[in-house]
């Protein structure tokens, strides 16, 4: 009786609680990809700030070295700055205001300036000649000429005291700098991609802060490159993934970075609080069975009650009284019960009145048959010897009182008679009359004698 409305309401307490679940962790996830986006922000608007200060300190040492303007003077300086924040340059360059590579430093210390720049670094160097003095130019996400390995590059005008270009400056970040921006969640278990305005994936890492160096799936790139406000459910091979991406303005760039959060739905009900389903599920079968046991208990005891008291009354009694507590159907069955069994017992003694009415009736029939013959000849000898002239008037005087007995006798015998066919026509209705008493007067019975 309980297993039905147990295995319904588990059905839809799991529903719900796969929504529930599913609707927090989309919650933590937006909140995980606003963290990192607004991190990365806050990170390189330190470096391009830090860029654009690092170059007016170069002016100023190359307008005071000597020969005056000398940006060779640099190298001191751009050695002594390891950057701000949590972002480490891993190359400074300064480029002459004809795309000459002036001074090189990396990783902290000065390095060979024979090699020519290549001609990305050259037409960045053009773009930051051509900037305002303070700004500073972002090259996005490309290989360096140095190491090969992707690198955000930025890049700001050397502009001296009168206003005279001098040259640029640029920087370059490693891609793999990004990654400590990117486990500082409270999702261990969700993988995240940052991702430049092209599409290419700029740094990521995978559950639990794992560096991450297998590519993207393509549909999760297409999911996280249209943002939306909630979760985007993709599916990866055989198994679905939920995508929560946000934009990120990088270096004030009309074309934003995008930063996605992707979680497995898997892992959603199994790490996200999946327990609280199961607890739901227990909790609510303990509580159906409960209530189904109770149920059962105000149904099926007045039932077996009613069940018991049938058989009490086939057995005969009749006088059996149930006491059943229910306030519904049953009481009202319970109270006709009791009249069925009431009026039971009165049938039953009509029927035993009037099987004995109809004994007396057979007994009055057989009395009738027997007794009438004999007793007509009894009065007519009485008779004949009374109007006999031989007879002593003592005899006479003994012969009434047997013609009298013989009346009585007679007018007994007919009210037997009546009384047979009065039960006969009303079986149990009838009322027994006294047969002793007497129709014929003593007078009527002596005049007739006499």
């Amino acid at each position: 009786m309980a297993v039905v409305p147990a295995v319904a309401g588990s059905t839809y307490t799991y529903h719900v609680t796969r929504s529930s679940l599913y609707r927090e962790a989309e919650g933590l996830m937006r909140g995980e990809a606003a963290g990192v986006a607004d991190r990365l922000d806050d990170a390189l608007a330190a470096v391009q700030a830090g860029v654009v200060v690092t170059a007016r300190q170069v002016a100023l040492r190359a307008e005071g070295a000597k020969p005056k303007g000398d940006l060779g003077a640099a190298v001191s300086v751009l050695a002594a700055w390891d950057g701000e924040g949590v972002l480490r340059p891993e190359a400074w360059s300064v480029f002459d205001p004809q795309g000459g590579l002036r001074a090189l430093v990396v990783g902290g210390a000065p390095a060979d300036t024979a090699a020519p720049a290549s001609d990305a670094e050259r037409a960045l160097a053009e773009a930051a000649r051509g900037a305002p003095a303070g700004n500073a130019v972002f090259d996005g996400l490309s290989p360096t000429s140095r190491s090969g390995r992707p690198a955000l590059t930025y890049a700001a005008p050397i502009v001296a005291a009168a206003g005279a270009p001098l040259g640029s400056l640029h920087v370059e970040i490693s891609a793999d700098a990004l990654r400590p921006l990117m486990g500082a969640g409270v999702l261990d278990y969700a993988a995240r991609w940052v991702t430049d305005a092209a599409g290419r994936v700029v740094t990521g890492i995978g559950p639990a802060g794992v560096a991450s160096e297998e590519p993207v799936p393509a549909e999760l790139l297409r999911a996280m490159a249209a943002p939306r406000d909630g979760a985007t459910r993709v599916l990866v091979g055989d198994e679905p993934m939920a995508v929560v991406s946000r934009p990120v303005r990088v270096s004030r760039s009309d074309a934003p970075w995008i930063v996605g959060v992707v979680v497995p739905e898997s892992t959603i009900y199994a790490r996200a609080g999946f327990g609280r389903y199961l607890a739901l599920i227990a909790a609510l079968t303990v509580v159906v069975v409960f209530l189904a046991y109770l149920v059962s208990v105000r149904i099926t005891r007045p039932i077996r009650q009613l069940e018991e008291g049938t058989r009490r009354i086939a057995q005969g009694e009749l006088d059996l009284q149930l006491k059943i507590e229910a306030h519904n159907e049953l009481e009202q069955l319970a109270q006709s019960f009791h009249q069925m069994a009431y009026e039971l017992k009165h049938a039953q003694e009509r029927l035993v009145k009037t099987e004995r009415l109809a004994a007396i009736g057979e007994v009055s029939l057989a009395i009738h048959h027997e007794i009438n013959n004999p007793l007509t000849s009894v009065m007519g000898f009485a008779e004949m010897l009374q109007q006999r002239t031989d007879l002593s008037p003592g005899v006479r005087e003994q012969l009434i009182p047997i013609y009298e007995g013989a009346v009585r006798m007679r007018d007994i015998i007919k009210r037997l008679e009546r009384v047979q066919d009065r039960t006969t026509d009303r079986l149990g209705g009838t009322k027994m009359t006294d047969l002793s008493e007497p129709s014929v007067p003593d007078a009527d019975v002596r005049a007739r004698l006499a």
